[in-house]
């Protein structure tokens, strides 16, 4: 990895997130913050895999404890909403033009 980074350089973005990540594992591994059950189905750490999930870089340990299934679903589903909004500036713009062009006839 040493060896790969300085010819591989992160985003600002990557190294943002990255460090955010890494200061929240240092303080789990501390024992200053601690595993907790899934926010969305209440599974027990002990029971299942629980992993940690940022919902805002800037602030590293304001962290969400998700079990896996749980933290895909949220991740599809910001994806999903991602997509439809870029996606939504230009159904506005489509229809924008057809009322101009039509206003215009």
């Amino acid at each position: 990895m040493r060896g790969w980074r300085p010819s591989h350089p992160g985003s600002d973005e990557q190294r943002r997130r990255a460090n955010c990540r890494a200061y929240a594992n240092v303080y789990l591994r501390r024992g200053k913050i601690h595993r907790g059950p899934c926010v969305d189905c209440g599974v027990d750490p002990e029971d299942e895999r629980v992993e940690m999930h940022h919902p805002d870089y800037d602030h590293p340990l304001n962290v969400v404890w998700l079990c896996v299934p749980c933290r895909r679903d949220r991740i599809r589903e910001a994806a999903e909403a991602g997509a439809a909004e870029a996606a939504e500036p230009e159904v506005i713009g489509r229809k924008k033009k057809e009322e101009e062009e039509e206003a215009s006839e």
